[in-house]
């Protein structure tokens, strides 16, 4: 994530739009930049985070747009691992990239993010209204129309999108995956973990066929509450997204203390891109 913060300044000076379809910066890990303005005037560098549930500021952005928000209440959410936030939320009066605005989203704020020179988190809260595209092969970021999905609709593969949704505050996604032509499973598909983590539930071992024997054993720690959670990593897995031939040979994580009973990032799709179309519960991938 340190590396961020080197790529952070460059947004704001290359982010010149045409149309629906905007630049991103793709970081090393996968991780994806944007360029946002809150409030019609205060610009930022965000992370395009499917994960985060929720709209997320940064505390040095909540200095600069505090005159401007109203108290919304109270919100605790959970990483995948467990960890718990909690903290006060507010409405902020809009969100934009580009001429793509959003009005009265409500956010949380997370002075950790400082560290690495981001300015927030744009969750799936954003575009939930908005069917999107994440381009990796291309690096942008296109705001679809009918006509346009259409033509992605026919060209690609399409597979169906579950959601969890907690009151009007967050958002998140899931997708089904196949791991070894043996277990289909619901994944939350997540931007903000980058390209690599590929993490389970370890209730699916069992079911996979694994020699626990034979995985190699690590210890992860909780960022926020420091918690040690046992890993149990297998390598050589074969991993697609049901419904399309997106797939990916990739090490897998069964991680104690999982919360659901998948987490992906993004490399399966990093040759190519995902459109995200909640309006109608669907992905679809184009290579």
């Amino acid at each position: 994530m340190k590396r961020l913060a080197a790529f952070a300044s460059l947004l704001l000076i290359t982010g010149t739009v045409m149309g629906q379809v905007y630049p991103i910066h793709l970081m090393e890990e996968g991780h994806i930049m944007v360029g946002v303005t809150i409030n019609d005037s205060i610009s930022g560098n965000f992370i395009l985070d499917t994960g985060a549930g929720i709209m997320v500021v940064s505390g040095k952005m909540y200095q600069r747009i505090q005159g401007h928000v109203e108290p919304a209440g109270y919100h605790t959410g959970f990483r995948h691992d467990g960890d718990k936030i909690s903290g006060e939320i507010y409405t902020v009066p809009s969100f934009a990239i580009g001429g793509v605005k959003v009005e009265n989203l409500k956010a949380g704020v997370y002075p950790p993010l400082d560290t690495f020179g981001i300015d927030g988190l744009m969750s799936l809260k954003f575009f939930e209204k908005k069917p999107f595209t994440i381009d990796y092969a291309n690096r942008k970021l296109v705001f679809e129309d009918q006509e346009s999905l259409n033509v992605l609709a026919e060209k690609g593969e399409s597979g169906p999108l579950q959601f969890h949704r907690n009151l009007d505050v967050s958002l998140d996604m899931a997708l089904q995956v196949c791991i070894n032509n043996k277990v289909y499973i619901q994944a939350q598909f997540d931007t903000g973990s980058g390209h690599d983590l590929y993490v389970l539930h370890p209730h699916f071992m069992s079911s996979l066929g694994l020699d626990v024997s034979k995985a190699r054993a690590s210890t992860y720690v909780t960022p926020i509450s420091g918690t040690q959670l046992n890993d149990l990593i297998t390598s050589n897995n074969d991993m697609s997204i049901c419904s399309t031939s997106a797939s990916i040979d990739a090490d897998i994580v069964f991680r104690e203390g999982l919360i659901m009973e998948a987490l992906i990032g993004s490399g399966i799709f990093k040759e190519g891109a995902i459109t995200i179309d909640i309006p109608e519960s669907r992905f679809i991938f184009n290579k």
